[in-house]
């Protein structure tokens, strides 16, 4: 999929069930939030240097649970600090290029994942 410019979000219907996905590069207007529910349990998603406008905070509620996500360069203004919320538990996520408020959030989101490892190991 990396740099595919002819992608909508109905092409997601068949990647459904996928535990990783490159989508870097993208750039189309075709892809938005809706396509992201069609990767609800992927484990790795690159989406490095893609700057679609209609992926917005609300594409990352799809994403819970997600192991991997590399985002670096991405440059959408839809996405915020507030989509970090959504991955609390999440083991790698890559931010280098973003803004810096992005940044800053999503290194927030690292360190929740890494505050609740240690709670659980706690509570064990």
């Amino acid at each position: 999929m990396s740099g595919r410019l002819d992608l909508v979000d109905a092409d997601f219907v068949h990647l459904a069930g996928v535990k990783a996905l490159a989508m870097k590069g993208c750039s189309q207007a075709g892809i938005t939030d809706a396509a992201f529910a069609h990767l609800r349990g992927i484990h790795t998603l690159y989406m490095d240097g893609c700057n679609q406008p209609g992926i917005t905070d609300a594409a990352f509620a799809h994403l819970r649970g997600i192991h991997t996500l590399d985002m670096s360069d991405c440059t959408q203004s839809g996405i915020t600090p507030a989509a970090f919320a959504q991955l609390r538990n999440i083991a790698v996520l890559v931010s280098r290029g973003c803004t810096r408020e992005v940044r800053f959030a999503a290194a927030a989101a690292r360190t929740r994942a890494d505050d609740g490892d240690e709670e659980e190991e706690e509570g064990e």
